[in-house]
């Protein structure tokens, strides 16, 4: 009822009552500063959307006198952030100042908060230009590289200094630069040049799959990209071998030769590192293909569990839901690595294989030891609607997990699950009520706020 009455003032109606609209800005700036378990990150920002829309009514500057009385319970950073929507030329103005701050972490916090509020005025740009050219910091230069890529200007001045980033010798500020200009989306020749040019730099072959993924989206001499890196493939180094194959995977233009090479390194490279790129390789580019499909098959025995584990997890995505990878995938299920089983289950559930034996080995998957192995056992169970009774209680039982990452897949699973249950809303309520003063009931409020979409 809050959060509603806050976007009514956010649509500038008249209230002949200005105490009450102060009233419900205190109090949802109340619910903001609050330490209470239950006001967790989506209720924080539903409440930053909701002040922050306040910027062209009558009810800004209430919303501004309201962060200045919290500003200490707040922080500089966060109220910079909310004056950044309500009167962002006075935000602009201080994140200009603390740009020249005598302390680098300052510096480099003003750049984050100036790349995340988007308002790429000249001046803006051209501080920013001036810290990636001459900043003592490293930090404070590649979160420079990173803002104006969210900024978006593609003036001259702004592709040239990105460009010049990606000679440099910062490994974050020559990735931030590729990944800025890929933002920007300028297909120009000097970009162009810049990027091929890193494709042709092995000792930074490790940038290539960022590289490659750029001008695939800019459409910028695909075919001549590929030919190169087919070329890489056979490098007598094992990270140009297998930078070339990632890379390989991040353009979207597919030919039989490039299919038939990464299954050739898959099938005879010697090094694992390399074998497992192709494999990711053949997931990104999701070729359905007998072809690709005999050679993941292929190369499920005997091989290292990185390869398997990523080659069951492509058999899933593939979706050829033969009786041969069926068999295969039901086979890894009892592999010795927690990792593979959990993609071969994961595949299985996006084949639409749904036996008794996936749903045991799943929730035997929830008290592995490896978080990552919780979160993908979670991610699997969430896509089987409706659920038991027993995955149903396994995942309530995931939102006190002593991990973070497995709490919040968590939340997402019952969300997805609850928008088509009314029993789950009123468990989750229920539990909430229970669990009300525990760290990890901001998740259960997560759970809400998803059934809520």
């Amino acid at each position: 009822n809050l959060l509603f009455a806050g976007k009514v003032l956010a649509e500038n109606v008249p209230v002949t009552d200005s105490e009450l609209a102060t009233e419900i800005i205190a109090k949802l700036m109340a619910l903001e500063v609050s330490d209470s378990p239950l006001v967790g990150k989506r209720l924080r920002d539903s409440i930053f959307r909701v002040i922050g829309s306040l910027h062209e009514t009558t009810f800004a500057l209430t919303a501004l006198e309201q962060l200045l009385q919290n500003l200490e319970n707040i922080g500089l950073w966060r109220f910079l952030e909310y004056q950044g929507h309500l009167t962002p030329n006075q935000a602009e103005q201080k994140l200009l100042t603390l740009l020249h701050d005598d302390d680098w972490h300052v510096r480099a916090k003003a750049v984050d908060t100036l790349g995340n509020l988007g308002q790429g005025s000249e001046s803006v740009v051209s501080n920013l230009i001036e810290l990636l050219h001459n900043d003592n910091n490293v930090s404070v230069r590649s979160k420079t590289a990173r803002a104006l890529g969210k900024l978006g200007q593609d003036s001259h001045a702004v592709i040239n200094t990105l460009v010049i980033g990606l000679q440099d010798a910062t490994p974050s500020i020559r990735a931030n630069s590729i990944e800025a200009l890929g933002n920007i989306g300028q297909s120009s020749d000097v970009v162009t040049y810049g990027l091929r040019k890193e494709l042709g730099n092995k000792s930074y072959s490790w940038t290539w799959p960022l590289a490659a993924k750029v001008l695939s989206n800019l459409n910028q001499d695909l075919q001549t990209v590929v030919n190169d890196l087919l070329k890489s493939l056979q490098d007598d180094e094992l990270t140009v071998r297998a930078d070339a194959a990632r890379a390989l995977g991040c353009i979207d233009y597919l030919s039989d030769r490039t299919i038939s090479s990464l299954l050739d390194l898959l099938q005879n490279d010697d090094i694992v590192e390399a074998r497992s790129s192709a494999v990711t390789a053949l997931f990104n580019l999701g070729k359905k293909d007998e072809t690709v499909i005999k050679g993941l098959l292929e190369s499920l025995p005997n091989n290292a569990s990185p390869v398997r584990s990523k080659a069951a997890r492509t058999l899933g995505k593939l979706g050829q839901r033969s009786e041969d990878v069926v068999n295969n995938l039901l086979e890894l299920l009892q592999d010795d690595d927690s990792f593979v089983q959990s993609s071969a289950a994961y595949a299985l559930v996006e084949l639409g294989y749904e036996s008794e034996v996936v749903v045991d080995n799943l929730l035997k998957m929830l008290k592995d030891l490896a978080p990552f192995v919780r979160t993908r056992a979670i991610e699997a169970l969430s896509k089987f609607s409706p659920c038991s009774q027993t995955v149903f209680t396994a995942l309530f039982n995931a939102l006190r997990d002593d991990d973070k990452a497995v709490r919040r897949s968590a939340a997402s699973a019952l969300g997805k699950l609850g928008q088509s249950s009314d029993v789950i809303e009123q468990h989750v309520i229920q539990w909430i009520e229970q669990h009300q003063n525990k760290n990890w009931v901001e998740h259960g409020v997560d759970v809400l706020w998803a059934i809520a979409k």
